[in-house]
């Protein structure tokens, strides 16, 4: 994962670009791969049923650079989506 190597080189250059704002994806079935049980607490973002690791690891690395990162949210896991 760029976050642990190799990203200083690559944060250098974005923040040299001037750039405000930089577009990051987050794929939601890697932050929720499994489907909650019936009466599971999934209104907080600190139910063990998500999983926020690499997103947290990633926006950590903005902290100070005066770039401000937008998250777009795509691809629902498996379980969420309807057939077809």
């Amino acid at each position: 994962m760029w976050f642990n190597a190799g990203w200083q080189p690559w944060m250098h250059r974005l923040v040299g670009t001037g750039a405000k704002e930089v577009s990051l994806e987050v794929d939601w079935a890697h932050v929720e791969p499994n489907a909650p049980a019936s009466g599971a607490g999934s209104a907080s973002p600190a139910s063990p049923l998500y999983d926020f690791t690499y997103i947290d690891n990633v926006l950590k690395r903005f902290r100070g650079t005066g770039i401000r990162p937008v998250l777009f949210i795509t691809d629902a896991p498996r379980w969420a989506q309807g057939s077809g």
